[in-house]
C-alpha cells in the first residue's frame, strides 16, 4: 500500500512567483520525481511530466482556459481532473500552509 506524503514545493510565494510565469509549464524536481507546475489564473498545479500520448515532457507548454497544452502535439489536458483526448495524466495535489507549499505523491 502506497502511502501519500506530502514535499515542500516552495518555500515562499515569493520564491513561487520568482520561478514560474504565468501560464508556462515550469518544472521541480524532488528527490528523485520531476514534476510541472504551473501557475494559472492565480492558482498552482502540479501533473507528472511525461504527456500520456507520447511520452514527451510537456515542460515548456503553456496553459489556456484551464488546460495545459502539450509542446509537441498541442493536444489539450485539464489542470484539475488531468483528462484529455481520451488520456488521463496524472495530477498531484498541492497545499499552502502559511507561505509555504507542498505537494503530495505516492511513495
Amino acid at each position: 500500500m502506497h502511502e501519500t506524503k506530502w514535499h515542500l514545493l516552495f518555500e515562499s510565494t515569493a520564491s513561487l512567483k520568482d520561478s514560474l510565469i504565468e501560464n508556462r509549464v515550469g518544472r521541480k524536481q524532488i528527490k528523485d520525481k520531476s514534476f510541472c507546475i504551473v501557475l494559472s489564473k492565480g492558482e498552482l498545479y502540479a501533473f507528472d511530466e511525461s504527456c500520456p500520448h507520447a511520452n514527451k515532457s510537456l515542460f515548456g507548454g503553456a496553459c489556456d482556459d484551464n488546460h495545459v497544452i502539450c509542446p509537441i502535439h498541442k493536444f489539450k489536458f485539464n489542470l484539475v481532473t488531468g483528462k484529455g483526448h481520451g488520456l488521463s495524466l496524472q495530477t498531484h495535489l498541492i497545499k499552502c500552509e502559511g507561505d509555504q507549499y507542498f505537494i503530495s505523491f505516492n511513495t
